[in-house]
């Protein structure tokens, strides 16, 4: 995609998420921001500009309050919906929802807002502080159970020496283990599961763990630096998955292929998910 087609797309997530006069006043800023956008091939700078203000985000079936400096975020999530771009993926009220990798919770927001029950994980406590606050904001508190720890933690971003303790002003959080949360929190199962956990993936995945048994959805980010897509895949697909792969773009592409971004894996109809109680085991932007 050129770059002048995602500058026309980006003004029209613009407007889907925060309607016409949101997407004049994106446009306004990108020209005024221009010079910036061409040296850095990179939209983020317009994104950050939409902040620091408190902004209503026009989300798939609900409308979230979130700090404008998240405009970015939104974009991707709301407008370009990456996290739901395989057949029938969407969240619907009563479901339970596992967000790893929460950040400041533009995912777990929105389900919170269409009803879900939320359970957010996250290495950095400085995103859940923001999360809670913003869950106050939009009346969804009861609805999020926030989780300060690392997955996987010798895998991925944080798997590198002194990488926790710099995103957590030399603070470390605790090794946080699936089992761990169904059992503190009683999850029984899991509608859908999102995660964005910066490579540690590959990990958490790598010994086709018995808690899968109680998981439906799955949509994650992927990060084929830190591993291989294909043996994820197959190893959901072991465990009774149907998987598929996509680009930065949404293309469907190999599960071989570098340009991999999102992985997204389902049930096939008619497959059992386990309802008992969970094993006590271990470009421009």
């Amino acid at each position: 995609m050129s770059n002048v087609h995602k500058i026309i797309r980006a003004v029209w997530e613009a407007k889907t998420i925060s309607g016409v006069s949101g997407a004049m006043e994106y446009a306004g800023k990108l020209l005024r921001l221009a010079p910036d956008v061409w040296r850095t091939r990179n939209l983020q700078i317009v994104d950050r500009s939409m902040g620091p203000q408190m902004r209503r985000f026009l989300a798939p079936g609900a409308s979230v309050v979130m700090h404008g400096a998240f405009f970015g975020a939104a974009r991707e999530l709301y407008a370009r919906k990456v996290y739901f771009a395989a057949p029938d993926f969407a969240l619907h009220p009563g479901d339970t929802v596992v967000d790893l990798g929460a950040n400041c919770g533009v995912f777990s927001l929105m389900a919170a807002r269409l009803g879900c029950r939320v359970f957010a994980v996250d290495a950095q406590n400085e995103f859940l502080q923001i999360l809670r606050q913003l869950a106050d904001a939009n009346g969804v508190a009861q609805q999020i159970q926030c989780t300060w720890g690392v997955l996987a933690p010798e895998g991925g971003l944080f798997g590198q020496p002194g990488e926790l303790a710099r995103y957590n002003q030399g603070m470390i959080p605790e090794v946080t283990t699936i089992p761990e949360l169904f059992s503190k929190y009683r999850i029984d199962h899991v509608d859908f599961l999102k995660i964005d956990i910066e490579g540690a993936e590959f990990c958490l995945f790598a010994s086709a763990p018995e808690w899968l048994a109680s998981v439906r959805k799955i949509a994650m980010e992927v990060h084929p630096r830190f591993g291989s897509v294909l043996s994820l895949t197959a190893t959901l697909q072991e465990r009774g998955f149907s998987t598929l792969v996509r680009d930065d773009e949404q293309r469907v592409v190999a599960v071989d292929s570098p340009q991999a971004s999102y992985v997204f894996a389902w049930r096939s109809t008619g497959a059992q998910v386990s309802m008992g109680a969970p094993a006590k085991s271990g470009g421009m932007q």
